[in-house]
């Protein structure tokens, strides 16, 4: 909305005073005479030359009076004082010396008739508009002295400046009234343009022409009869522009910038016609009459602006500027409230509440404006129903654009910034309507000092940066421009003055008036209304209201009578009863008005109590009540004033006429809502040209709210007139079809696109075009001789080059131009990387508070102390000028000290994704805040010796193309130019110059390479860099930190070293299983260089301890188990860097095996046998630690105490005794491990205290285990689970959780915050990992709309693990916020034992351990000595199992002998040849009961029965030529008494089952048929083949000898089928520990 000069619709009324005021008037009547202009009246009169009486044709006496000018046919006289005056006669006061007339006309002046001295207000106002041309007014008496009165006329149908009215004071009667005076109150203004039409009375339609297209026009209509005009009434609608198609365009310029490619660039200088210009339409065509053509709209834009200064006569004043302004007063949120002061807002309220410093909040907020607290926008409440504090300390908050209260819900802000737009200027106090000034003061009463950001032809908007009214500061210098006024001007004439207007006050505060009535003393008390009347009016302005109001009638009333009057749209009023003031007044009654109407915005008159008790209003003190003579206060107070909001346009600073491109393009980028700019100059006859391109790398689209740039030329000066113009410009780029081109452009608007224009030129031949040189080119020094040139093209003409040109030369002129060809080969890119940080500065300092990043001139919002990556990364990609960036928030801890880390620190790294020109972030912390309480941050201050803020580069990005200048010379500074080539050659280069050369640091080292060395050590290698600087390399310095910011340890990297060289650097001294990061810079004299960043993480870790503890043993022939502990110092964290995931057991049989067998004796030497001996190990490098022996220790308490020495971990002891001397006899078996080394003996022994002698023999010396035979390899792990457990924040609303909640494990005491909402996966695994004996996790995030969650992977722990405690949920707010704690997966450990199934074995099986671990390092094998042999079956108590096994040689050649071994017993050698009842003599060595031998087909069989199941197992390491196996052996028995035998029998083994015939089926085939069974692999049947006749019965006796199987031959038995048939016949079976 723009302000025109003092652009009232109707205009500004004229108000006059007429004063009889103290003047001793007593009585009599006046009158009153409008203007000096005669009046042609309707009447006619009579007259004679030379005659002093005239005769009028109607009456006169109306319009004159005695002593009036009279004017007849042009001749002026007047009228007598004396002599009959009548309706049919006129005396005049001298002869008529005119001629004589029937018809002579009468002119008289406007005059009243008589008005008497005292007339009340509707008789003044009824004798006004009896005067001819006065037409309707309002008239206000207001009460004067006794002896005079004072009228207020307002003119009501007049429009403008009113004719000065003169008073006729004859007929009063007074001692002053000669001194009776009019005085102008307001003079009246016309609205701009205003033009008057009158009309015949019978038409109701009237056609404006010849108006301007575009303009406002605003029409009403007005009766008139005769001199009377009425009010005007308003068209509908309020007004109307004329408007048609646009005009023709400029002639736009077209050329080919390629085979198919033409280029047209046009202004958009075309007339809109009244209707704003929506587009432009190009039109392509093959042939001058355009009979098929391509369209391209485009739509207008200021993208492109020209910026042109013209001059009619030259010189320019050399100190001559301009400015320039954005076109519109929309800011940003990055100006603060106040440097010192900072507000609360807390969860629940509408009020910021100040927190720290001393300014007043609400002088610095003004109701109605906008503003920006945590991030949210608000609008400072106008209050309309006066029911919020708003006071130095409080501020009431609103939605955004409304009067409703805003109800914050989220986390406390404490101690936080408020924000304003950029543009906005602060407060107007009490604006009033039709001033053209404002009072630009605060509700402190301080000065809002504008003059530091207006200058006088400024543009400024009042109310609302948006829709409020424009206008300018006055460049008229008669009128003041301080720090407390600003005159306003129009907005297109700044030296026209200009007024505030009611849409100009819509958005101001509302005023608050207060009227109160009182007793005068406290013993009295007003007589109610309601008793006997009392009653008043109200004056607001010039109006009264009409009505008598009771004294305490209702605040409806009230209301009623206020919004009845003209001027008054909308007041509220409400009312309360005052309480006696003891000493001042009595009780009464208050009524507040609040004024909310747009027509009573701003500053409105005050009301003044009118009629108290008189002029027709009542007064209870004459009707003997008490009114009048008891009032005490009747008064009017302002309890609130009106302020409004203004607003600036963002303004840059002087720029100078002449400008070079740098001067413009930093002018422009300064104002925060402009982008980057392009900016190409050129030179005009009188002036110069500046082709600005907006956004030039904007990535975010944002040119579209870029308006039209406004100039202030209001300090331009030169000879004769200096100019500034400011147009769009567009470049549209079209591809055609044809080679030869005719163009046409046409503006649009809403009504139609207007007519077409040619080109210039007016046709185009398209062709290749030579290229231009890069869009983008820089140099860097890399030493006293060489140059870094680097490039980048636009995509419009990458792909039509195929070379490019490095020139180079001497800035100085001396030698000749050298270059370079470069092939188009895209250089490596490298990413541009920045860091910035936020720390503590010393111990028990808790950050708090915000702060905001700018990049390029932008400035981001207030971030939160501890931002995110996500609102970091957010913030920055909202400015213009980036893209795209990641972002990596690192937590840091300041107190290393402290496992929990209570001083947090934060470093950020950013990553940006798109090279542009070089800029660093920078960080404004000037509202952080340190704090003492870690959590809720409610001790906080601001002070900057408290934090340390760090920015700066990481790493540099490059762009695509590039080349090395080398062997340059130093004595001169060089200029660098780049061409550009296609197939037809080249154009303009890029170029630069003043490339200063001198030696600098080194470049960045080269391809760095890392190893692993052990848990705490790495080393380090890596090239020198590629350019020196000019001097050799000193140093390396190599910096290493648990964080990828290098900043972990205060600020700084937990180590620093040195080194001169750059192979295997080792750096020691590390934590194991810590993640570290790795960085290398290069120095020589000129200083160090940037970094090199090594790009994957290092974990140093190494692989875990042997196995110390295990335990293997069998608990039966075949079942094996395996125990053992974890490495010595292993830990649940992994003590060696990387937890262990497996380990790998291997079994093997070692036939070569034997334990060092040693003998210790104890014999008695005459007395009684007693007392104690002591041993130890006689291991190669033993510890030296005793074990004590009692003379009578039995084999376990010997072996426990061999055992409790570290060097032993597995022993078998015996024991016979006492021998008949009283002494024992211990044999000790001590396994070797693959690296043990015994002395002779193994044992060490001495007898300090023992009552007889000790000796030790070594029996067997041992040897050390080989694992060539492996049976069994093992990875134990694979069952290995991790622990899951799930943290679970949810809510439901739209009000999410915030704040922060405790977590402890095992000790509760212990324990850490953690804020869902802001703390990354990152952040949640640092602090967890803090918790004591948590050990490493892995931690991830999932969030949605109504929960966030954090899973929680216990990595190194391992089992089930114990839940995490939860502390402080009171602490998160939201809607019915929730946390939980699950465990998701049960972690199952990684098993330490292991069972196996092994075959029988006569020799021992010998096994090894060891560890892998997450980093798939293997710990050595385990040196201890594990064996264990093949071990009886236990069996249950039961009778002695009767067994049948056969020997079987497999060859008959085989020689040699054998061993049968039973449990842990063995036999002697036994020849093959040996016969059964010597083998008989052998087994008695073996704990066999019943034994009987029998041989049979070259087999032996054996039969006995034993207390245990143990089997026979057969050593045959002595066979030659064969070997011999022992198989069990089974039989069955078919008997009969004499009779034959016919039938089946069942053979059953439990899972299968056959059958055979009793007679008819053979041996071999019984054993065809029992290798079909599964399990049953390899047998042989001895079977007699016929029923053998004992003489008492009839017998056939068949064994099966199973030589492979899988199945259980307990389970085997035979048995009769039912179709067996014979006298007493009987099948019995017999199986291997079958019970008898």
């Amino acid at each position: 909305m723009s302000s025109s000069p003092l652009d009232l619709l109707n205009g500004l009324p004229e108000i006059i005073a007429i004063d009889s005021t103290d003047l001793g008037i007593t009585d009599g009547y006046f009158s009153l005479t409008f203007g000096n202009e005669n009046k042609l009246l309707s009447a006619t009169a009579k007259v004679e030359h030379g005659d002093a009486t005239i005769y009028p044709s109607e009456d006169l006496t109306p319009f004159v009076l005695r002593g009036d000018f009279i004017e007849i046919d042009g001749i002026t006289t007047t009228i007598a004082e004396n002599g009959l005056m009548s309706s049919h006669e006129i005396p005049l006061s001298s002869s008529f010396p005119g001629m004589s007339s029937n018809d002579a006309s009468i002119h008289v002046k406007k005059t009243s008739v008589l008005i008497p001295f005292d007339a009340d207000d509707y008789i003044m106002q009824r004798s006004l508009q009896l005067i001819p041309d006065v037409n309707l007014v309002t008239v206000r008496r207001e009460e004067g002295s006794i002896d005079g009165y004072k009228w207020f006329v307002t003119f009501d149908s007049n429009i403008g400046p009113q004719p000065s009215f003169q008073v006729n004071t004859k007929y009063l009667i007074g001692t002053n009234a000669e001194d009776f005076k009019v005085e102008t109150i307001q003079s009246g203004i016309l609205p701009q343009n205003y033009v008057s039409i009158e009309v015949g009375g019978d038409s109701s339609e009237y056609t404006l022409d010849n108006l301007q297209a575009g303009v406002k026009y605003f029409i009403s209509v007005r009766a008139k009869s005769k001199s009377k005009l009425g009010l005007p009434t308003e068209s509908s609608p309020l007004y109307l522009k004329p408007a048609g198609v646009p005009g023709e365009p400029k002639r736009p310029f077209v050329k080919a910038i390629s085979n198919e490619t033409i280029q047209v660039v046009f202004e958009e200088t075309t007339l809109s016609n009244g209707n704003e210009i929506s587009l432009y339409n190009i039109e392509v065509s093959g042939n001058e009459d355009f009979e098929y053509v391509k369209s391209v709209s485009v739509p207008v834009s200021n993208k492109i602006q020209r910026i042109a200064t013209n001059v009619h006569t030259l010189p320019w004043d050399p100190s001559s500027t301009f400015t320039l302004s954005l076109g519109h007063f929309d800011g940003k949120f990055v100006k603060s409230m106040s440097s010192s002061t900072t507000v609360n807002l807390l969860n629940g309220s509408h009020y910021i509440q100040k927190s720290a410093g001393s300014d007043d909040i609400s002088a610095l907020l003004t109701r109605g404006d906008t503003i920006r607290v945590g991030g949210r926008d608000y609008s400072v409440c106008l209050d309309r129903h006066n029911q919020y504090d708003y006071n130095s300390d409080s501020v009431p908050l609103c939605l955004l654009g409304t009067d409703d209260v805003a109800i914050y819900s989220g986390k406390d802000l404490t101690s936080v910034p408020v924000f304003l737009s950029d543009t906005s200027l602060g407060s107007v106090k009490e604006p009033t309507l039709g001033e053209t000034f404002l009072n630009t003061i605060d509700s402190a009463g301080n000065d809002v000092d504008s003059t530091q950001y207006l200058k006088r032809g400024d543009y400024l908007r009042i109310g609302d940066p948006t829709n409020g009214e424009t206008y300018r500061v006055s460049t008229d210098l008669d009128r003041a421009f301080t720090s407390k006024l600003i005159p306003l001007a129009s907005v297109d004439d700044s030296n026209m003055e200009a007024s505030l207007t009611e849409e100009s006050l819509k958005y101001s505060s509302y005023e608050i008036q207060v009227l109160k009535f009182t007793a005068s003393s406290a013993s009295q008390q007003l007589t109610p209304s309601s008793h006997i009347m009392s009653s008043y009016r109200l004056k607001f302005g010039s109006e009264v209201t009409k009505e008598c109001m009771p004294w305490d009638g209702s605040a409806l009333v009230v209301k009623e009578q206020l919004e009845s009057l003209l001027n008054v749209d909308h007041v509220l009023v409400s009312k309360s009863l005052l309480s006696e003031d003891v000493g001042v007044n009595g009780e009464g009654v208050e009524y507040k008005v609040t004024f909310v109407g747009d027509n009573v915005r701003g500053n409105v008159p005050s009301i003044q109590f009118h009629d108290v008790g008189k002029n027709g209003c009542d007064d209870a003190s004459t009707a003997g009540g008490k009114f009048i003579g008891h009032l005490g206060l009747s008064s009017v107070q302002v309890e609130r004033i009106s302020f409004v909001p203004i607003y600036m346009m963002q303004t840059t600073n002087d720029i100078p006429f002449d400008a070079t491109e740098v001067e413009m393009k930093e002018a422009l980028e300064s104002l925060s809502q402009v982008c980057k700019v392009d900016v190409t100059k050129s030179s005009s006859q009188n002036g110069a040209v500046w082709d600005v391109t907006f956004d030039s790398e904007c990535e975010n689209d944002c040119g579209a709210s870029i308006g039209k740039l406004i100039a202030n030329e209001n300090n331009l000066s030169a000879s004769v007139d200096p100019s500034i113009s400011i147009v769009s410009k567009h470049i549209v780029d079209i591809e055609v079809d044809q080679s030869t081109s005719y163009v046409r452009i046409s503006a649009s608007n809403d009504f139609g696109p207007g007519p077409h224009v040619l080109s210039n030129p007016v046709v185009v031949e398209t062709s290749n075009q030579v290229p231009n040189g890069p869009r983008v080119l820089r140099a860097k020094v890399l030493s006293d001789s060489e140059v870094l040139v680097e490039w980048e093209l636009s995509q419009a003409v990458e792909k039509e080059i195929t070379l490019f040109k490095v020139e180079y030369e001497r800035e100085d002129g001396i030698g000749s131009v050298n270059y370079v060809t470069v092939d188009v080969e895209e250089s490596p890119k490298i990413q541009d990387v920045q860091t910035f940080s936020i720390r503590p500065a010393l111990n028990g300092v808790y950050l708090g508070g915000t702060f905001s990043l700018s990049f390029y001139g932008q400035e981001t919002m207030q971030l939160p102390h501890d931002a995110t990556s996500e609102q970091v990364k957010s913030a920055l990609e909202d400015l213009c000028v980036v893209s795209e960036v990641e972002v990596t928030r690192h937590l840091e801890c300041y107190d290393d000290t402290d496992i929990f880390c209570k001083f947090e620190g934060f470093t950020w790294i950013v990553t940006f994704l798109k090279p542009r020109e070089e800029s660093t972030i920078s960080i404004h912390g000037e509202f952080l805040l340190s704090c003492n309480d870690p959590v809720d941050k409610t001790n906080c201050m601001a002070n900057p010796n408290d934090l340390m803020l760090a920015t700066g580069p990481r790493e540099k990005d490059s762009l695509t193309y590039s080349t090395i200048l080398r062997n340059l010379s130093s004595l001169s500074d060089w200029v660098v130019r780049v061409f550009s080539y296609n197939q037809l050659g080249t154009a303009e280069p890029a170029e630069l110059s003043s490339i200063h050369l001198q030696v600098k640091s080194p470049s960045q080292v080269l391809d760095i390479s890392t190893s692993i060395i052990d848990g705490t050590t790495i080393s380090i290698s890596f090239g020198p860099p590629e350019f020196d600087g000019g001097v050799p390399i000193t140093e390396y310095k190599i910096d290493y930190d648990t964080l990828p910011t290098f900043t972990s340890f205060k600020g700084l990297p937990v180590g620093t070293k040195t080194s001169a060289s750059n192979d295997n650097v080792l750096i020691d001294n590390l934590t194991p299983g810590r993640v570290y990061y790795v960085r290398v810079a290069a120095s020589n004299a000129q200083g160090q260089g940037p970094y090199s960043y090594f790009n994957n993480i290092l974990v140093p870790s190494q692989a875990s301890s042997l196995v110390e503890t295990a335990e293997f043993s069998s608990s039966s022939s075949t079942d094996f188990h395996l125990t053992w502990d974890l490495p010595l110092g292993e830990q649940a964290t992994g003590y060696f860097g990387s937890p262990l995931n497996t380990f790998v057991v291997e079994i093997a049989e070692d036939s070569e095996y034997q334990m060092e067998v040693v003998k210790v004796f104890t014999s008695n030497v005459g007395s009684t046998m007693g007392g104690e001996f002591r041993l130890s190990s006689a291991f190669q490098g033993a510890s030296g630690q005793e074990v004590t022996i009692s003379f009578d220790a039995s084999a376990e308490t010997f072996r426990n105490a061999l055992m409790s020495l570290p060097e032993y971990t597995q022993v078998l002891v015996s024991r016979l005794g006492p021998s008949p001397s009283e002494g024992y006899e211990w044999t000790i078996e001590i396994p070797l491990g693959s690296n043990h080394v015994c002395f002779d003996p193994c044992i060490s022994i001495s007898a300090p205290s023992i009552t007889g002698i000790v000796e030790i023999e070594t029996v067997q010396r041992g040897t050390s285990p080989v694992f060539d035979n492996l049976v069994m390899v093992e990875r134990v792990g694979e069952a290995l689970v991790r622990e899951e457990q799930k943290i679970e924040v949810s809510w439901t609303g739209v009000n999410k959780a915030e704040g922060y909640f405790s977590l402890s494990f095992e000790d509760i005491d212990q324990s850490i915050t953690i804020n869902p909402i802001n703390d990354n996966e990152q952040d949640v695994r640092e602090k967890i990992q803090r918790l004591v004996k948590v050990g490493s996790v892995d931690v991830s995030k999932e969030q949605t709309e109504s929960l966030i969650s954090f899973k929680v992977t216990f990595t190194s722990k391992s089992g089930d693990v114990s839940l995490f405690h939860l502390h402080d949920e009171d602490k998160l707010i939201g809607d019915n916020v929730n946390v939980v704690v699950e465990e998701v997966v049960k972690g199952i450990a990684i098993p330490q034992e292991v069972d196996v199934l092994l075959p029988f074995s006569l020799y021992p099986y010998i096994s090894r351990i060891k560890s892998i671990n997450e980093a798939n390092q293997s710990s050595q094998w385990s040196s201890l000595p594990l064996f264990a042999y093949s071990q009886k079956d236990p069996v249950e108590e039961q009778q002695p199992n009767r067994n049948l096994f056969a020997i079987v040689p497999t060859s008959n050649t085989a020689q040699g002998s054998f061993r049968i071994r039973h449990g842990e017993s063995i036999t002697n050698e036994i020849s093959v040849n040996t016969s059964a009842d010597i083998l008989k003599d052998y087994l008695f060595a073996l704990p066999l009961q019943n034994i009987s031998t029998s041989t049979r087909n070259g087999l032996w069989l054996i039969e006995y029965n034993a207390e245990t199941r143990d089997e026979l197992f057969v050593n045959d390491d002595n066979i030659q030529g064969g070997s011999v196996h022992i198989n069990p052996v089974l039989s069955i028995l078919i008997t009969a008494e004499r009779s034959e035998i016919d039938g089946d029998i069942i053979v059953d083994f439990g899972s299968e089952a056959t059958s055979f015939s009793a007679v008819n089926d053979s041996g071999e085939d019984l054993k065809q048929i029992l290798l079909k069974l599964n399990g049953l692999n390899r047998l042989d049947v001895l079977d007699s083949g016929i029923v053998i006749d004992t003489g008492d019965s009839l017998q056939r006796e068949i064994l099966i000898i199973v030589k492979g199987s899988s199945i259980d031959l307990r389970k085997f038995k035979a048995e009769a089928a039912s179709n067996l048939k014979g006298i007493g016949v009987k099948v019995l079976s017999l199986t291997p520990f079958q019970e008898d």
